[in-house]
This record gives structure tokens, C-alpha cells and sequence, in this order.
């Protein structure tokens, strides 16, 4: 008799362990969907971040090149208005100007500016 009430009781602590634990994972599922949720709104503004960044640098180094050929412009045209050769009647004529040019611009330059070559 005492061995049936020991299983009786025993089969009622195993149902409640059962229950508690099924408690406990709806608990902690409950418990991560928030984070989850978290760790996407974290990687999409990372995701956001990186792309502004990106852009960030593509448009410094459109600028930076942009600069760098407004200061080749600027060292040209000073070039030709102070230090240029003179042709006939200390006019600068125009193929002393374009062999002036020629010689001011490197290889990459003379590709932006086909029609000098």
C-alpha cells in the first residue's frame, strides 16, 4: 500500500517538474523575442551606419578629386599667365600654349583632357 502511494506521489512531482519546465521555455521564449527583435533593429541601424559611412567616403573622394584638378587648373593657368613661354610679339601663341599644356599635364590628365593629346 505505501509503495502505490510512493508512485502516486511520485508520478505527481514528475507531472508538476513536467509543467514547470514547459513554463519555464514559454517564459524564456517569451523573454527572447524582444531581444531578437533588439538584435534586428541593432543590425539594420549598423547596416544604415555602414552605408552612410560608405557614402560618406565615395563623396570626400569625389571631392578630394575634385580639388586636386581644380589646383592642376589653377597651377596651369598661372603657369600660362606668369611663367609661359612667348611667342611672336611676347603673345603666348597657341602651340606654344598646347606644348605648355602637354608638358603641365601627366598621363592621367591628358585621358580627362583627350583633345590636347
Amino acid at each position: 500500500m505505501q509503495i502505490i502511494r510512493l508512485e502516486s506521489e511520485r508520478a505527481q512531482w514528475e507531472q508538476r517538474y513536467l509543467e514547470e519546465t514547459a513554463m519555464r521555455q514559454v517564459a524564456i521564449d517569451a523573454a527572447a523575442i524582444p531581444k531578437d527583435a533588439k538584435i534586428a533593429a541593432l543590425e539594420k541601424s549598423s547596416t544604415d551606419a555602414e552605408k552612410v559611412i560608405s557614402e560618406a567616403r565615395v563623396e570626400k573622394m569625389k571631392q578630394l578629386e575634385e580639388m586636386q584638378n581644380n589646383q592642376v587648373r589653377q597651377h596651369v593657368q598661372h603657369t600660362l599667365l606668369f611663367r609661359a613661354p612667348v611667342g611672336v610679339g611676347n603673345i603666348l601663341t597657341v602651340p606654344s600654349a598646347l606644348k605648355l599644356l602637354l608638358l603641365l599635364l601627366g598621363p592621367c590628365d591628358r585621358a580627362t583632357f583627350p583633345l590636347l593629346v
